[in-house]
């Protein structure tokens, strides 16, 4: 009976320890849980922030198009406009009755004519009042 007795226990003191070890492993468990359900809500904000911040970088860049458009579009208006000036200079130039006379002067009008009639196609620019 004694040896029943001892063998009992030992079983029982196996139990018990075997318990420990799965309520360890379950603390564990849950531990683990825990923290993995705090990176994936860490996750999901840092996701949210980069869809947020990835908008704002589409936007920023079809803005910066826009303003390239625009610029490119007022350097455009601008070219005619920048012909007067040079040629002013010219006609009013010391020598400038044997420049009238040369191949250059009616290459010179010819650009104005163009410049012209940019002008008076585009009369809704606020430099023609300038130049009229």
């Amino acid at each position: 009976m004694v040896l029943i007795l001892t063998s009992c226990r030992l079983y029982h003191d196996q139990l018990q320890l075997s318990e420990s070890h799965l309520d360890t492993l379950l603390a564990d468990t849950t531990s683990t849980l825990g923290i993995l359900s705090s990176l994936y809500e860490s996750f999901k904000m840092v996701e949210a922030q980069s869809t947020a911040f990835h908008a704002q970088c589409e936007g920023l860049l079809s803005e910066q198009l826009r303003i390239a458009k625009l610029a490119s579009d007022l350097s455009e208006n601008l070219l005619y406009y920048s012909y007067l000036e040079p040629i002013t200079r010219r006609l009013n130039a010391p020598g400038a009755g044997s420049f009238v006379r040369g191949k250059e002067f009616a290459e010179m009008l010819s650009t104005l004519d163009k410049c012209i009639e940019y002008m008076q196609a585009h009369v809704c620019l606020n430099l023609n009042y300038s130049y009229a």
